[in-house]
């Protein structure tokens, strides 16, 4: 009998804890996003909500700035490029603009491609994709980051998981490495 209610006390905890998630959206080209299947992408603007497809953001720092600790980001098929299309904690005013970049008691914050391999972060030789700092619970799946500058830092951080996940052609790397963790 004790099992049975520690199930449903399990259940329910699960579920409360899945019902405060947000799905979040960004397509910075509806052609792209759509392309291999029609899926209901329009392009996006950074004046969205970014709840839905048809009403995603355009750029990968105008969403993280509205999610939360748990939150699920689906990146629409294409390259994105710019100051604002990244994963990262170093924005030159110092600010932390990914404050929902995060995840907190087991919430894991979700990021990954709607099609494995179809979205490509580009850093054109210029940027850093991806860096963490005192960030924890994060999930990346799907997603290529290329050509970015001083390849991708991860720091204090924990639980931090990629899947499916490919890294190349970094440029300016005075580390000679693609990866620092500390």
């Amino acid at each position: 009998m004790n099992h049975k209610i520690l199930f449903w006390i399990f259940i329910i905890l699960l579920s409360s804890s899945l019902a405060n998630a947000t799905n979040y959206y960004v397509c910075n080209n509806a052609n792209d996003c759509n392309a291999k299947i029609n899926t209901g992408w329009n392009t996006g603007s950074d004046s969205n909500n970014c709840l839905s497809k048809s009403t995603s953001c355009q750029s990968l720092g105008d969403v993280f700035s509205k999610m939360s600790a748990g939150d699920e980001l689906i990146i629409g098929d294409g390259t994105y490029t710019g100051d604002n299309n990244k994963i990262d904690d170093d924005v030159p005013d110092g600010l932390n603009y990914n404050t929902g970049i995060t995840g907190a008691n087991g919430d894991y914050t979700y990021i990954h491609a709607e099609n494995d391999h179809e979205v490509t972060l580009d850093g054109e030789g210029q940027r850093s994709l991806l860096s963490f700092l005192g960030k924890s619970n994060i999930k990346i799946e799907g997603i290529r980051f290329v050509r970015a500058s001083n390849g991708m830092g991860i720091t204090n951080s924990k639980y931090i998981t990629f899947k499916t996940c490919a890294f190349h052609s970094y440029t300016n790397n005075k580390y000679g490495k693609i990866f620092g963790i500390t």
